[in-house]
């Protein structure tokens, strides 16, 4: 099989490379720096039969940490992507109980260097007690810088052409139960 010039390798071929026994971690660096550099998207090409991803590679603790954050700085969205059996790279951090990679990884999601996509959330969600259970600080970090939208705006009811701007958050009623006509005063206070 022949390949152009301006073809990126693959991920057998990023693998082989930041894996060779006889280099250097300074080497090892300098090609994935290369790599990134030219063909950024290398870091989501997934392995043919397992699909696992660069990410989830370097995650497996084969390797300094430094190229980990490399990877996390590429100029390209990094995708939290599980392989085969459905493991991701932070599954496999949780899993080397490794504080260091696990606090990177979380970090580069609220920073939005890997992917905020649903999927992203979703597996953070499925490891919440994990991650809390072994990593509270990690956790708590996390939720607190969690960007959360501020829903400034109320509307009373679809005839009303008017916007309600609250001042300040109310809250009526229990989990129960809302008692009827609560809101009424105090919307038309506001009104």
């Amino acid at each position: 099989m022949a390949y152009a010039w301006n073809e990126g390798p693959s991920y057998e071929v990023a693998e082989r490379t930041l894996y060779d026994s006889e280099a250097t971690d300074e080497q090892r660096m300098s090609y994935l720096g290369a790599i990134l550099t030219r063909h950024p998207t290398v870091v989501n090409q997934m392995h043919r039969t397992t699909r696992s991803t660069l990410l989830r590679l370097l995650v497996s603790g084969r390797s300094d940490s430094s190229l980990l954050e490399a990877v996390l700085k590429a100029n390209v969205s990094v995708g939290l992507m599980p392989d085969v059996k459905g493991s991701t790279a932070l599954d496999l951090a949780l899993e080397h109980r490794n504080r260091h990679t696990v606090r990177l990884l979380l970090d580069a999601i609220l920073a939005g260097d890997i992917s905020p996509s649903l999927g992203t959330y979703e597996n953070i969600m499925r490891k919440f007690r994990s991650i809390s259970t072994d990593f509270p600080k990690e956790m708590l970090d996390f939720i607190a810088k969690v960007p959360l939208e501020m829903e400034l705006e109320v509307l009373a009811d679809q005839s009303r052409t008017q916007t309600i701007l609250l001042p300040n958050l109310m809250v009526a009623g229990s989990l129960r139960r809302s008692p009827r006509g609560i809101w009424e005063a105090e919307l038309e206070r506001l009104n």
